[in-house]
């Protein structure tokens, strides 16, 4: 009798398990969704899409997304080549998730894609995309940095709503809706730049941007009455506008009640951006276009961290600098033209680009601003004395000022690294500096960027035997 009863259990086990609508192994769980198959690998907690057509949504799914059970643990997405769109609420709650891979097949981010995805911290869409809707990136707590395709019209509403860590935003030109509260309380934001020239711009898309510093916008003729969009940004925020259209602006709104830190207009634009060094070779910049250095004698740098325990901030190499960018250009002396690009990739910066001269204050709001200044033997950013006047196409750096005063213990100035290794004298291998009066050795001689000169400069640093010599 008890063998039969065991039996028994054994072919009902046998029915349970060979039943269950899934694929299962040791590591790998699977199943389809919409017109897709997809799979999860438990020990690298990675989900993979595949097929050809849309993703199922909750609308079809009965309001289950069917690895559900796995949301918390996925750390990566891959979605392969052929998959059409990412489905409503596909990773809503994946607070796990930190990296995901999309084909140029994608054309449409549906609501609540990535909603509440709090590890997210940075994601690259493929120009394919054409919808971003609404609450797609809601409440992304850590998202820094986003690159929006070019190709992309439509920002849904609420897309970005409270993604605290954003810090640049760049509005592709062909968008023609930002939604309402698309980028509302986005309180890090501080550079927005709207490329669109014939964007509309829902109610409080960008209120309580309380961090916006400088705002560039390329729209012909804006929406009129720009409180009802940009309520509660910070007191000292500058307008960057087409040249010629300061006054259109002005006319329907966007003017200095607004934009307290005043209406600018970018320069002509059949100007090429020239920058000039001085015999230390270092310098802020600041311009209307996007600048490519990739084959340049340059070196574009963006401030891109703070550490609070030595005081310091990091300086990261960047190539393509997208327009209003705040940067720190090294080279040697000397006056450069710098190419345009298409480019807009999206960098988080912590500096802020002025295009157009205008004084600053020491303490803006809840900032205090630094600026930079160089020596022979030091580069750094110090607080600036009450009020300064800024050159145009120059950059500066403005810190929360609870943090300097809670942090930094008022620290008097903040010095800088160079995260590709250099310090400051800027030439890696250099030991010592010393004053020159054009000397004669044999021994060769190099530029601070590496380049054999054929003779000591008449002004500026040159390098010899692993020493850095200034020609006054």
């Amino acid at each position: 009798m008890l063998h039969k009863i065991l039996q028994s259990m054994k072919n009902l086990l046998f029915l349970v398990l060979f039943s269950i609508p899934l694929t299962i192994s040791a590591k790998i769980i699977s199943g389809t969704t919409g017109d897709c198959v997809w799979s999860y690998d438990s020990d690298s907690k990675t989900l993979t899409i595949s097929g050809h057509g849309a993703m199922g949504d909750e609308s079809t799914l009965n309001n289950q997304i069917p690895w559900t059970n796995f949301k918390s643990y996925i750390t990566t997405v891959i979605i392969e080549d052929g998959v059409t769109n990412i489905s409503e609420g596909a990773f809503a709650n994946c607070t796990s998730l930190q990296s995901i891979r999309m084909p140029e097949s994608i054309t449409r981010i549906e609501r609540t894609a990535f909603y509440k995805c709090a590890s997210l911290q940075s994601i690259r869409m493929p120009e394919s995309i054409k919808i971003i809707d609404s609450y797609a990136f809601s409440e992304c707590s850590s998202l820094e940095t986003i690159d929006l395709p070019s190709n992309l019209y439509m920002i849904g509403d609420y897309a970005f709503y409270h993604c605290l860590a954003l810090s640049e935003i760049h509005i592709p030109s062909k968008v023609y809706d930002i939604g309402t509260k698309a980028f509302y309380w986005c309180y890090n934001l501080k550079l927005l730049t709207i490329s669109s020239k014939q964007a509309s711009i829902g109610s409080d898309a960008f209120s309580k941007c309380s961090g916006l510093h400088s705002v560039i916008a390329y729209m012909n003729v804006p929406d009129s009455d720009p409180n009802t969009f940009f309520n509660n940004i910070s007191l000292y925020c500058t307008l960057t506008v087409p040249y010629g259209k300061r006054d259109v602006y002005r006319s329907r709104g966007w003017n200095e009640s607004l934009f307290g830190g005043g209406v600018f207009e970018m320069p002509d634009v059949n100007e090429e951006p020239v920058i000039t060094l001085d015999n230390l070779g270092i310098t802020t910049f600041c311009c209307g276009k996007d600048l490519d250095f990739s084959n340049s004698e340059l070196k574009a740098y963006i401030a891109s961290a703070i550490n609070p325990n030595n005081r310091e901030i990091t300086l990261t190499r960047v190539n393509c600098v997208p327009t209003g960018t705040g940067i720190v250009v090294v080279g040697t002396q000397g006056t450069y033209e710098i190419p345009t690009t298409e480019s807009k990739t999206v960098v988080a910066n912590l500096l802020v680009g002025v295009t157009e001269e205008r004084e600053i204050f020491g303490v803006n709001g809840s900032y205090t601003n630094f600026v930079l200044r160089s020596s022979d033997s030091e580069i750094a950013f110090y607080p600036v004395d009450n009020v300064q006047t800024m050159p145009a196409n120059t950059a500066y750096l403005p810190i929360p000022t609870y943090y300097i005063s809670e942090t930094f213990n008022d620290a008097k100035k903040i010095t800088v690294v160079f995260e590709d290794g250099d310090n400051w004298p800027y030439t890696t291998g250099i030991n010592e500096i010393e004053s020159s009066t054009q000397q004669t050795s044999p021994s060769p001689i190099y530029d601070i960027s590496g380049r054999r000169l054929n003779q000591v400069p008449e002004r500026g640093l040159y390098i010899q035997n692993g020493k850095k010599y200034v020609v006054r």
